[in-house]
């Protein structure tokens, strides 16, 4: 049955510090080990407590489903009541709008009075469909009252490392949002961004945003640098609070080998919220070369011959 995962802003005691990634994944005690199921949908609760220690109105603010499952490998987790596990999340979609966790002072998940005290509940599908509706996310991020920031008027900042490999190499999985049915409104949104932020570099001019122009030369956006010299970028966006993968074409691959230091990835979590994060990669190529990454073919073109 679909599952409720609670994700806090804050946590109310040090045995609550779990290593949570929004959209990227979840760690939760063994007391939830038969609730957590390898491809159950999910969505996600956030209670009242706030970073600034107000409280706010609790609700829920996205859905995925469960990826793989792999034991946490701190050996003071491994045994006893401190057994803790990971479980990746796949195909993460933040909520155009949050959903109250009240309609009309009646709770959406109706159940004890204690329920709430659980970071990972079960739901019925009547209620979890509920949730789901009440998001917006069937009609899309253009609907009226989605209120999506534009990405000239967010908070953008930049990150210190916003790769995360999978727990024991775990696998599975996809941080990208190409298998996402708002795919193509999370990337030109992120392609917004990044050229916002580049046009704001001193010194940089020619600023050229090849994506909507309809060209795909193997990058998105191209400008030339306070030496002159011409950078080509890839934009990947993610909802994700970071990523665990990304997805280029053979296009963008061949390009990134062929450019080198003159071509960047643009990665951008936590895309069309009001606090997104970046972080420019240079030169991804080299990170093949070196085998710090590792690349494999995820699909096929089939030609149909006569």
């Amino acid at each position: 049955m679909p599952l409720i995962l609670t994700q806090n802003e804050v946590n109310v005691s040090d045995a609550h510090n779990w290593q949570d990634d929004e959209g990227v994944q979840y760690h939760y005690p063994t007391k939830y080990r038969n609730k957590v199921l390898e491809g159950e949908r999910f969505v996600y609760y956030r209670g009242v407590n706030r970073l600034n220690g107000k409280r706010g109105d609790a609700h829920y603010f996205g859905t995925g489903r469960i990826g793989s499952i792999t034991q946490d490998p701190e050996p003071e987790r491994q045994t006893g009541v401190k057994k803790a596990w990971f479980c990746q999340i796949e195909n993460y979609e933040r909520f155009p709008t949050d959903v109250p966790a009240k309609v009309d002072g009646i709770l959406r998940e109706q159940g004890p009075s204690n329920q709430f005290r659980d970071g990972v509940r079960v739901v019925d599908d009547e209620t979890f469909e509920s949730i789901l509706e009440a998001s917006g996310l069937a009609q899309g991020y253009a609907a009226p009252g989605n209120a999506v920031p534009q990405p000239e008027n967010v908070f953008a900042k930049p990150a210190g490392n916003l790769l995360v490999p999978s727990k024991d190499n775990a696998g599975g999985g996809n941080s990208s949002p190409r298998h996402s049915r708002h795919a193509k409104v999370i990337g030109d949104w992120a392609e917004e961004l990044a050229l916002h932020i580049i046009q704001n570099i001193e010194g940089s001019t020619n600023h050229i945003h090849r994506a909507a122009i309809g060209e795909m030369p193997g990058w998105d956006l191209d400008y030339l640098d306070a030496d002159g010299q011409l950078q080509r970028v890839e934009v990947k966006g993610t909802q994700a609070a970071a990523f665990r993968n990304i997805e280029i074409t053979a296009n963008e691959l061949a390009a990134a080998k062929r450019y080198g230091n003159h071509y960047s990835l643009f990665l951008i979590a936590k895309c069309m919220s009001p606090s997104p994060s970046y972080q420019w990669v240079s030169n991804p190529a080299g990170f093949l070369d070196r085998h710090e990454w590792e690349v494999q073919p995820t699909a096929y073109r089939i030609s149909f011959c006569m």
